[in-house]
């Protein structure tokens, strides 16, 4: 297994990770209650507030899972399912290097 192109997806997929968070983190900033905006425009808002939120949760727990599997990446435990203990293949880890069960125990 090439654990160089592994941990330099994870470097680039925590970057990402964090860029994303701060996005997000502007984006669910508070809403100011404003009388001239109308009703379903407020909710409307109020709704992509939230959604953005869930994903910034998402984001967050996906970035810890990033920084565990880096911590990983150098032990024998790397690339082995938890719950099988069979291979994770590379390319799975290169698509999605926070794995740490294989294709079927994930599902």
């Amino acid at each position: 297994m090439d654990r160089t192109k592994v941990k330099q997806t994870i470097f680039e997929e925590i970057d990402k990770t964090k860029l994303f968070i701060t996005e997000c983190k502007i984006l669910t900033q508070p809403l100011a209650p404003d009388c001239s905006v109308d009703h379903s425009l407020r909710m409307e808002a109020l709704t992509e507030n939230e959604l953005t939120l869930k994903t910034l949760q998402k984001s967050e727990l996906k970035l810890n899972q990033l920084k565990h599997v880096l911590k990983l990446v150098d032990t024998k435990q790397f690339g082995i399912c938890q719950k099988c203990n069979s291979t994770i293949p590379l390319q799975r880890l290169l698509i999605k290097p926070e794995s740490l069960f294989c294709v079927h125990c994930s599902e």
